[in-house]
């Protein structure tokens, strides 16, 4: 297989994320970095780009999106002031490449570490994030809470919000009220059950 920077040479690394792009060597691996990570990575969000799923809930505060991976291109012109990523760990390259998209020294971000994967436990971060979210639109920021398509776990905290913090009755209303939005929103069943658990 060639190398996917150069095409020249044989590919013997491995992309660890995707584990099937090949490189030379290292430094075609670093030369192409970014370009895999938006491009090849963030292929689902070409067709789930960022939604904008709740309206400012009274003059002053920000409006709530979701979205996906490659959201992270459009932060500036969807006007997105804060982010909550829902990622599973990266690797180092894919890590920078995502701090530089998102540029935390100048919009707040909070990060939470789960697969898409019912046995999650996404819970954990049910309460601190809805609190965080909050917090980010009452101080007059557009937030984006992305994963990697903005299908399921980025859905997932946006409901727990909109039920806790919105007054919308249980997870299936919240999820209605989304899909109306964002057909493709669909937590995965763990999750949903979660929700539930929490508000039965």
């Amino acid at each position: 297989m060639a190398c996917r920077a150069c095409h020249e040479k044989h590919g013997i690394l491995q992309c660890s994320t995707c584990e099937w792009t090949h490189y030379c060597g290292a430094r075609c691996a670093d030369a192409d970095w970014q370009r895999h990570f938006i491009e090849d990575h963030a292929c689902e969000e070409r067709l789930a780009p960022a939604t904008r799923v709740l309206e400012p809930e009274r003059p002053g505060h920000g409006a709530l999106y979701v979205g996906g991976i490659n959201a992270m291109l459009k932060l500036d012109a969807l006007g997105i002031d804060a982010v909550v990523s829902v990622l599973h760990r990266m690797h180092p390259d894919e890590e920078a490449v995502l701090r530089t998209l998102i540029a935390p020294e100048k919009r707040p971000w909070k990060r939470y570490f789960f697969y898409d994967d019912p046995a999650e436990p996404i819970s954990d971060a049910f309460e601190e994030s809805a609190a965080w979210i909050a917090q980010q639109l009452a101080a007059g920021r557009n937030v984006l809470v992305h994963c990697w398509a903005g299908v399921s776990r980025s859905v997932t905290l946006v409901l727990y919000y909109m039920i806790t913090r919105r007054g919308f009755a249980d997870a299936d209303a919240a999820l209605r009220a989304v899909r109306a939005l964002r057909p493709q929103a669909n937590p995965n069943d763990g999750f949903m059950n979660q929700l539930k658990n929490r508000h039965q």
